[in-house]
């Protein structure tokens, strides 16, 4: 859903409850923490090895990042504050494909994700390192490792909450003394209603 990209999550998810009908499901997949899908710590640290992070750019980021919702507690608690019940993360374990070869899995990796923004980030001097990189990653990951590395997901769900049933009169409340009785009264005697203080009415009793 791209949920990981919002900057204001909790508002966002507020508005995504909102359109839910009551008790309609939530469901969506995003990233774990970064050091838990191989292929994108790795590439990170390769890349890394070349260029930093500078303290001024002009390049977009991600905002929050791919993995602001790597975090399990952070990504409940957002839901929870966003009005979510029933919430449950599922984690999912899985290979990712890279690419049909390790040249197009280069490609892609130097084109998304954090080793890709650091490049970005560092503007024409990032892409004069770009042949390098891709170099060190080709190195890094080893010919007949295979286009698949190791990768982790979050796949939370949580449901609208549904309106509280209104409450019924007990059968105690029916019985002699009771509401029933009671506003029974107030119509044969409207008058019960005024005030004694009141001027120009004359109360009505018996």
């Amino acid at each position: 859903m791209g949920t990981q990209f919002f900057a204001a999550p909790v508002p966002a998810m507020r508005a995504i409850r909102g359109a839910l009908k009551p008790g309609g499901k939530l469901a969506k997949v995003c990233w774990r923490r970064k050091n838990e899908s191989q292929f994108w710590a790795e590439t990170e640290q390769v890349v890394e090895r070349f260029l930093s992070r500078p303290e001024e750019y002009e390049a977009d980021t991600c905002g929050p990042g791919p993995f602001s919702l790597g975090n399990p507690e952070t990504c409940r608690g957002i839901l929870e504050a966003a009005g979510f019940e029933e919430i449950v993360l599922h984690r999912r374990d899985f290979a990712y494909y890279m690419g049909k070869d390790m040249d197009e899995a280069i490609d892609a990796l130097l084109a998304i994700g954090p080793g890709a923004e650091l490049i970005r980030l560092n503007g024409e001097y990032g892409e004069s390192r770009r042949p390098e990189i891709a170099e060190a990653l080709a190195d890094h990951y080893a010919p007949g490792s295979g286009p698949m590395a190791r990768s982790s997901a979050a796949a939370p769900s949580g449901s609208s909450p549904r309106p509280t049933p209104a409450r019924r009169p007990t059968a105690s409340c029916a019985r002699s003394g009771g509401w029933i009785e009671g506003y029974s009264r107030l119509l044969a005697h409207p008058t019960l209603l005024v005030p004694r203080s009141t001027p120009g009415v004359v109360r009505r009793t018996g």
